[in-house]
């Protein structure tokens, strides 16, 4: 009976040390901790020198390193930051998602890290995704009167250096990557014994987007200072013309696809980069990354007339010629045989 009494009592005392030290770290029921000083944070989606129309969503993920004591459970799903907006004129856009660790449960005390990446970019050729990583720490740690955990939340950067300035509320990441712009360049020229180098020629500009862009020339060719998709720019002999600025509030995101088409026809033969096209020339291009203007963002438009001779109209002069040579050595054959009998 006393073997028995101690049986009980010693069961009794294991349960109540197990519950508590529950708190300071053995494997229990998962538990949802009291937080300190807020539980989401902030993912900054930043775009430098944004302009025009902005079609991009950006994805992240959120990775528990592998060193994480085990039992923790609720990890917040990885956001999105969608852009789809027009800016006219250039400057900084940005927009959030939230973080939100409050639902997360843990079964012990300890440190929780968790790498937040951008991963992914719907159009990375213009907005390339940001090499960045930051890492969200959930502190836990037993709460004073041993019922239950209490947690915050803190940021390291890149180099895995705390950011003591994002804490708690007011944690964030900012993701950000400069967009890739371009311009384009027009030049033309004409050629040929008849070509006429005052003439104004029209060529219409067409591009895959519907933004507007600056356009520079030192033409006398009357010309808009801007121009979008479906306008017409006018060019004669030795015009130059830029379209979109870098760095000056207008440019053109790498991989638009644009063309210029000739308008209307006439005697003139076109050739666009040295390739003859129809009478209507149209070529086809799509803009490429490069801090200078390149050969694939370049277009030389050349038109050329030759003065023609009509070999009909020749012909034609050549028989009279020949007719009045004719007739000539005629008159003078009979005018010679009256001299002749005279005589």
């Amino acid at each position: 009976m006393k073997k028995t009494n101690k049986v009980i009592i010693a069961t009794a005392a294991v349960a109540v040390a197990a519950t508590a030290i529950a708190p300071l770290g053995n494997v229990f029921a998962a538990t949802a901790p009291t937080w300190t000083g807020g539980s989401s944070a902030t993912i900054i989606r930043k775009i430098p020198n944004a302009y025009g129309t902005i079609s991009n969503t950006f994805g992240y993920t959120i990775t528990a390193d592998s060193n994480n004591p085990a039992g923790a459970t609720g990890v917040p799903a990885a956001p999105s930051i969608v852009f789809n907006d027009s800016y006219t004129t250039q400057g900084e856009a940005s927009k959030t998602a939230t973080v939100d660790f409050s639902g997360m449960q843990f079964e012990r005390a300890g440190d929780y890290s968790y790498a937040i990446a951008e991963s992914s970019s719907t159009n990375s050729t213009i907005y390339p995704v940001s090499g960045d990583t930051y890492t969200a720490v959930v502190s836990v740690r037993n709460n004073n009167d041993l019922t239950g955990f209490v947690a915050s939340l803190y940021i390291k950067d890149s180099d895995g250096n705390k950011l003591t300035t994002f804490s708690g509320a007011n944690s964030e990441f900012t993701f950000a990557s400069t967009p890739a712009y371009t311009n384009i360049q027009v030049s033309h020229t004409v050629s040929g014994s008849a070509a006429d180098p005052t003439i104004c020629f029209s060529y219409t500009f067409a591009a895959s987007t519907n933004d507007s862009y600056v356009l520079s020339t030192e033409s006398t060719c009357e010309n808009n200072d801007t121009i979008k998709n479906g306008d017409v720019i006018k060019l004669k002999h030795q015009d130059t013309a830029t379209i979109g600025l870098v760095r000056a509030g207008s440019q053109i995101p790498v991989g638009t696809t644009y063309s210029f088409t000739k308008v209307g026809s006439d005697a003139y033969t076109t050739s666009m980069d040295g390739v003859e096209q129809t009478s209507t020339g149209t070529k086809t291009m799509v803009a490429t990354d490069a801090p200078t203007y390149n050969t694939a963002n370049k277009t030389a438009i050349n038109e050329r007339l030759d003065s023609t001779v009509d070999t009909g109209a020749v012909m034609n002069i050549a028989i009279y010629i020949l007719l009045a040579l004719a007739g000539a050595a005629g008159v003078y054959y009979v005018a010679r045989k009256k001299l002749s009998n005279k005589a």
